[in-house]
């Protein structure tokens, strides 16, 4: 745990970025892994660990602390297109 007086700085996740935030996305949600059913959990962490392509169809944002990627935010402006059926622009 960064102590709160880490400044992060925050910018656009770039595609060299990839393997860190699959670290960071893996260690953040692997608690789960005891508490979800093995098959739900897997489907549930490759999707979160695509993150290559949510690069490239939303912003991505990350949080650096000391020059290393610490947590990261992806935003879709439009969810229309996820087929999850959200209004236009209402995700």
């Amino acid at each position: 745990m960064l102590p709160t007086t880490t400044m992060l700085d925050i910018r656009p996740a770039a595609a060299a970025d990839v393997p860190a935030l699959q670290r960071v996305i893996a260690a953040a949600f692997g608690q789960y892994r005891a508490t979800l059913p093995p098959d739900f959990f897997d489907v549930y962490l490759d999707d979160l660990l695509a993150v290559a392509g949510r690069i490239e169809a939303a912003e991505v944002l990350v949080a650096v602390a000391r020059g290393e990627i610490v947590g990261s935010v992806t935003f879709y402006a439009d969810g229309n297109g996820l087929g999850m059926g959200w209004p236009p622009r209402r995700s």
